[in-house]
């Protein structure tokens, strides 16, 4: 008993079970849910969080250097920022000129070119320098060379107002990047008496910040024009570069102080990254800060790995419960099966044994209960099988002697008739005073009669050989033009005594699946039917007819037809229309019986129709195909005129 336990156990808990996977489906299914949404909902938000700070990091780092370059700037703004100790309204003098211009150059290292410019038209020309030094290497000098900078703009910026101005950066012939610089110089009374000029390298105020900048291990920080020309870069060999079709170049013609709203795009290099840009207040300058997306996205990379092994772990924990729970819930449900199949099976006797104290341990106690009652109906249900038994028996036996009964009485008819006739004409025979055409006539009558017993037999051994229900065997190719042409040659003497016309007409493919035997007979009835049943001078006519998969076998005459009120029963065994028995008295009544059972073992259909004294036609489809299937009982079919 144990060992039978054990292996439903198996069977039921650890081997495959259908219910038991829906549990534990059901139970991941509900439990990971959850888990998907929340671990979704978490990834989203850390992402949009550090995206978020990725962007305020950016946008710190490029304010904060852009802060820086303002201040350096500055810083050399106030350096060249000059006034005089005097109150007249008159230049400084040239030989001061040249020592204050020494002192800024030493003073300011990234200093490239200084010039004082005319603006008191009494004591020289207006735009023109009155003082110029240029730095050449590491020493500064005065250059003899004085230009006059009327349309310079940086001169009109500043002529006229009292702040300093930074002009757009340009880049010299030696190939440096240096921004502009003008300030007025003011005598004691705050009048402008000269205007101070500059041009300041930005390696020397920029680069250093850019390149110290520090955003994560491969973030950088660059400086750029308002036109997209880069002017100070970690990497040289970019700078003088121009940014195009980029969204940091977007932002520079909004003059957009802004994270770039596109979070990836590719910078010059081609790497992927999201940016930042803030421009320089008071200045034709922008510093761009650039985080590359391997390096942002590795932190992502990393929460993501986190989440799905906290997501597999759950699911595996999930599983193992799940599988338990779902152990736990079959547990009853399995007995209750095998208890329903060890009582479906027959085994009234068994019972289940649930200790659950909830439904399922009614439902067992019901179960029990339903085989003891199951077992008081088998009694009952055998004792009604064999009396059902019995009476389909002596049923069958009824109708096996009815059948009986009605075959020996038309056979026995049947055969009297022509007997009888033979009987009369052997009397004849013996009659001495018979005349030579009498004896002539009474052997003709004798050859008829031995034709119709010899018809009789053919259709009872006809039957014998195909039974009440027909089914096709040894089936072959066959022509059934060609099988109506040697069939209809077989009645040539029987159609020439009564002066028939018969004729075959065929057209498409009129080859066949059949039993040509069988095949042959169900032709012979027809057409022996067609020209027993007609006229004298009839037409009898034969069309074959292959239409697709099937084929149409068609026989009409122009003789007697069938009677409307026995048109339904023209296909039962032994039956005659009475209008058939007057015009040939001999026949068995089972010519079409025969040809039916035939046709329905092929797989076809026969019908027909008949007007009482006009004709009858017949019309027989089977497949061309042969297929091999169960003949269904033959039964009456008709179609209407």
């Amino acid at each position: 008993m144990k060992t039978k336990y054990w292996f439903w156990f198996w069977k039921t808990f650890l081997g495959p079970s259908r219910l038991r996977k829906r549990f534990v489906q059901t139970f991941l299914f509900a439990g990971l849910i959850p888990l998907v949404l929340m671990g979704a909902v978490s990834f989203y938000l850390v992402r949009l969080t550090h995206q978020q700070d990725v962007s305020a990091l950016e946008q710190n780092i490029s304010n904060q250097v852009a802060t820086e370059i303002k201040r350096n700037l500055d810083v050399a703004g106030s350096i060249l920022e000059l006034r005089a100790i005097f109150d007249n309204f008159a230049p400084i003098a040239f030989d001061q000129q040249s020592l204050i211009l020494e002192d800024v150059f030493r003073a300011l290292p990234p200093l490239v070119e200084a010039s004082f410019i005319c603006t008191t038209p009494l004591h020289c020309s207006v735009g023109v320098e009155t003082s110029r030094w240029v730095r050449k290497g590491n020493e500064a000098q005065p250059e003899l060379e004085l230009r006059n900078r009327i349309n310079d703009p940086q001169f009109a910026a500043v002529r006229g107002s009292e702040g300093r101005s930074f002009g757009e950066p340009i880049k010299t012939a030696d190939g440096k990047f240096v921004i502009p610089f003008a300030a007025p110089v003011f005598n004691k009374n705050s009048e402008v008496i000269a205007i101070l000029a500059a041009w300041l390298d930005l390696s020397g105020l920029v680069q250093d910040i850019v390149a110290n900048a520090n955003l994560g291990q491969t973030g950088y920080v660059y400086a750029v024009m308002t036109d997209g020309t880069i002017v100070a870069h970690r990497d040289p060999s970019l700078v003088g570069e121009t940014i195009k079709n980029t969204p940091i170049r977007q932002a520079l013609d909004l003059n957009d102080n802004a994270p770039v709203t596109q979070n990836t795009y590719e910078s010059l290099t081609g790497v992927s990254v999201s940016g930042s840009l803030s421009t320089v207040p008071d200045t034709a300058l922008a510093v761009v800060a650039e985080w590359p997306k391997t390096e942002t996205q590795a932190l992502i990379d990393t929460i993501i790995l986190q989440i799905l092994t906290f997501a597999f772990i759950s699911f595996f924990l999930l599983a193992i419960i799940s599988s338990w729970m779902a152990l736990k819930l079959i547990e009853p449900i399995a007995q209750l099966r095998i208890g329903t199949s060890i009582i479906g099976g027959g085994n009234f006797d068994y019972q289940v044994h649930i200790n659950t104290g909830d439904e399922l341990e009614d439902l067992g106690k019901n179960l029990n209960r339903m085989a003891q009652n199951l077992k008081g109906l088998e009694e009952v249900n055998k004792l009604r099988l064999r009396t059902e038994l019995l009476s389909e028996s002596l049923r069958k036996e009824r109708e096996v002697s009815k059948l009986k009964d009605q075959f020996i009485t038309t056979v026995s008819h049947q055969f009297n008739t022509p007997l009888s006739v033979i009987n009369w004409s052997l009397d004849t025979l013996r009659d001495p005073k018979s005349t030579q055409e009498q004896i002539k006539e009474t052997t003709e009558v004798i050859y008829k009669s031995q034709r119709d017993i010899a018809a009789i037999v053919a259709d009872l051994l006809t039957l014998s050989e195909i039974g009440f229900r027909y089914q096709k065997d040894r089936v072959k190719q066959i022509d059934i033009a060609a099988l109506a042409d040697k069939v209809l040659e077989e009645f040539q003497d029987a159609l020439k005594i009564k002066k028939i016309t018969a004729q075959v007409t065929r057209s498409g493919d009129t080859i066949a699946e059949v039993n040509e035997f069988t095949m042959r007979k169900v032709i012979e009835n027809l057409v022996d039917n067609a020209i027993a049943y007609s006229n004298e001078g009839g037409v009898v006519t034969i069309s074959i007819e292959g239409a697709g998969t099937n084929l149409n076998l068609n026989v009409s005459d122009h003789g007697i037809g069938i009677p409307k009120d026995e048109q339904p029963l023209i296909f039962q065994q032994f039956f005659r229309a009475k209008n058939a028995i007057a015009k040939k008295n001999v026949g068995t009544g089972l010519g079409l019986f025969i040809t039916k059972s035939i046709v329905a073992g092929h797989g076809g259909k026969i019908s027909f129709t008949s007007s009482e004294n006009q004709g009858t036609m017949f019309f027989v489809t089977i497949p061309k195909k042969a297929t091999i299937e169960q003949t269904p009982p033959v039964k009456p079919e008709l179609k209407k005129s």
